[in-house]
């Protein structure tokens, strides 16, 4: 969506105006879909209406407000000629509302609040659980990318990663369970060759499922929410999901202080 130049102007004079309705030194929460984002600065905000990534229909909140409206009425009231045409209407189409509460903006952007345990005691969890510790984070993580893009399928590869990594191990304990009790020494290799299969396999899935997590976060957070996040793609390779979880921990105090790390 595009907003045109004297839709723009018309914003910047209303937050520039010291009025009631919009005072430069609030901080706007926004509804875009299910999702809240925010807190914004009403530069930013202007900013974001000028690259069309919001519309003034966006429902917004700011401290002192009772409820959610509309952001041309919290910035200033736009004229119809000046707002985006609707989209077209079908014949027996439903409106799907999300109602939203004003205690989410006070909580200062934590419904989108990434996991933010340091990378360092994911690595020391794992390593004591034997690995099993790090397969549930990988799915705290692809749950997290999930509520920030809903179109996320990370988790998906992480159940088939999985899926194949407990087989594995399966096919593998049985080969050797043969052996000792069948003596059947050809059994054994068929089950190298099937926990061979298998294991790779997983590792496939768990290198797509990172690469997902990746892609989502650096598409919110260089455009939702514009932090100008940079991920290395061999970073994510070699070191998935701890790599992942140091942007993270990044991101969770950049929305506790303001600051990235």
């Amino acid at each position: 969506m595009s907003v045109n130049a004297e839709t723009m102007n018309h914003f910047t004079a209303a937050a520039k105006s010291g009025s009631q309705q919009a005072r430069p030194t609030a901080m706007y929460y926004l509804a875009q879909g299910e999702q809240q984002l925010g807190p914004y600065s009403v530069e930013q905000v202007t900013e974001l209406l000028r690259n069309g990534q919001i519309s003034p229909t966006n429902l917004a909140w700011r401290e002192g407000m009772e409820t959610w409206i509309p952001l041309q009425q919290v910035l200033g009231n736009l004229t119809s000629t000046v707002l985006p045409a609707p989209p077209l209407y079908k014949q027996g189409q439903q409106a799907q509302l999300t109602p939203f509460q004003p205690s989410y903006a006070a909580a200062s952007s934590t419904l989108l609040m990434p996991p933010s345990l340091h990378w360092a005691l994911v690595l020391l969890f794992g390593f004591l659980s034997s690995g099993i510790f790090f397969v549930v984070w990988w799915f705290i993580q692809a749950s997290w990318a999930k509520k920030i893009n809903p179109k996320d399928n990370s988790t998906l590869f992480l159940i088939l990663a999985t899926v194949a990594w407990v087989m594995s191990f399966f096919v593998y304990f049985v080969s050797f369970v043969s052996v000792a009790v069948m003596g059947e020494p050809e059994s054994l290799v068929l089950g190298i060759v099937v926990y061979l299969f298998l294991s790779v396999g997983s590792s496939v899935f768990f290198v797509i499922a990172d690469f997902r997590i990746r892609r989502t976060m650096l598409d919110f957070f260089n455009s939702v929410e514009p932090i100008n996040l940079q991920m290395n793609a061999a970073m994510t390779f070699f070191f998935n999901t701890l790599y992942l979880q140091h942007h993270m921990t990044r991101i969770a105090n950049w929305k506790k202080t303001g600051k990235l790390g």
